[in-house]
């Protein structure tokens, strides 16, 4: 060790090289730790917000999550490690340089971010069978139950595979007596090595591509008539497409540069960021369509009109009459089922109407009739505000309930079918003289 900086700097590195040949060997170890270390904070960020907006959620779930953070986080440690180890414990060691990412520091690198890898292609499997099964609930055959359990065994016999090459390279170059012969192409086992490391990455990168097709179609499949589920389904397809892309393009870089020779220890530039968008990719599937869902559904309440009717108001004067008309009913087809829709009653206040089981209580209670006389002679029951008669709204379905002295307005149907095809007077006449039940 040296007693001062001076000492430090007045020591001659082993071996002289140029600025270009310092850069290949120290800048990707150097540049993967920067950026290993800005998207683990960013990892840390996303997982941060998950646990804070979706606390409730299973504690499988949660420790899924959090071992996974711990995983990421144990590998970017021990890239910094090695940073600090070609850098500063053995500084112009340009064999050590070159040979670290082959000796123990290497392969814990590689356990960590092959563990998280698999992890993560586990979860996806379990999330495209589950899918797979509830989309193919109707067609409970036999043959679709082959199909699913065969598939189901063949995606986790490749992530197997996958995860098992990735522990064979660390054992393999655990039981070399000089990892530095791992720097020289031509030995026997730089070649052992290499047949490793491209195996590992073969299947790693078939497996993703099958994952992110296999999800994206069968999520196409899944697409329905709502809006709002089809919107999650768009979510989801984006999601997988884009980091299941930078995933595969890290792979394909990783591969090329590790059979470029020289250039081969780039290889630690792009591994050091795909443990950290596999943790991405499964807080994205966890929490994104549930954010979705629940800016949707906040989007729709939104858009409903307000209306600014009070009891002492003239209708004369209301600039929401024409907004009133355009209330929609409690089937709404724009949104889920129960979502409750605002109802416009005469004393001007805005209701929720609330879901049908919740109505069946209380038809003891009040009693609800369609006052068909006075729709259709366009006479409002009541007056509204200062006594005005309402004609305008000739044509309204009036509903008035006793107890509680509300009238609410459904606007009537101006469909172009309904304006082809009006009933008759007769019809009309027989509607009315039937007693209403």
């Amino acid at each position: 060790m040296y007693t001062n900086f001076a000492e430090a700097q007045s020591v001659e590195p082993i071996t002289q090289i140029s600025d270009w040949d310092a850069f290949e060997i120290y800048g990707p170890s150097l540049i993967g730790a920067l950026l290993s270390t800005l998207v683990l904070g960013i990892v840390w960020a996303a997982i941060s917000g998950y646990f804070y907006r979706y606390p409730k959620d299973r504690t499988g779930t949660k420790i899924l999550v959090l071992a996974l953070g711990c995983l990421t986080t144990a590998e970017s440690v021990v890239i910094c490690l090695s940073v600090i180890k070609t850098s500063a414990v053995h500084a112009g060691d340009i064999p050590y340089a070159i040979a670290v990412q082959f000796t123990h520091i290497g392969w814990l690198r590689i356990i960590f971010g092959s563990l998280a890898g698999y992890i993560t292609q586990l979860f996806m499997i379990r999330k495209i069978m589950s899918l797979y099964k509830a989309l193919s609930w109707s067609k409970n055959s036999k043959t679709t139950k082959v199909v699913y359990w065969a598939a189901y065994f063949i995606l986790v016999g490749l992530a197997t595979l996958s995860i098992s090459g990735c522990l064979a390279n660390p054992i393999y170059l655990s039981t070399l007596e000089d990892p530095y012969s791992l720097a020289v192409p031509g030995s026997r086992q730089y070649r052992v090595s290499s047949w490793l490391w491209i195996s590992t990455f073969i299947c790693l990168l078939t497996l993703d591509v099958i994952l992110n097709i296999m999800f994206s179609i069968r999520l196409r499949t899944a697409r329905t008539g709502f809006a709002m589920s089809n919107r999650i389904i768009d979510t989801l397809i984006v999601v997988l497409l884009r980091n299941g892309f930078l995933v595969t393009a890290l792979q394909v870089a990783t591969l090329i540069l590790y059979k470029l020779g020289k250039s081969a220890i780039w290889i630690a530039f792009p591994s050091a960021l795909i443990s950290k968008i596999y943790v991405l990719t499964v807080i994205s599937i966890l929490t994104r369509p549930r954010d979705t869902q629940q800016s949707f559904t906040n989007g729709v309440l939104e858009r409903q009109p307000q209306p600014r009717l009070t009891a002492e108001s003239d209708c004369s004067r209301c600039r929401s009459c024409q907004s009133c008309k355009m209330l929609q009913s409690c089937a709404s087809a724009s949104g889920p089922p129960d979502t409750p829709q605002p109802l416009l009653f005469k004393n001007g206040q805005t209701e929720f109407c609330r879901p049908h089981e919740r109505w069946e209580s209380r038809k003891g209670d009040e009693k609800i009739e369609v006052d068909i006389h006075e729709m259709l002679r366009g006479d409002f029951p009541g007056n509204c505000g200062q006594g005005e008669s309402l004609g305008r709204y000739q044509g309204h379905i009036v509903i008035r309930v006793d107890e509680e002295k509300d009238v609410f307005i459904s606007p009537s149907d101006l469909s172009s079918q309904a304006n082809r095809q009006p009933r008759s007077n007769r019809a009309q006449q027989a509607e009315l003289d039937e007693p209403f039940v």
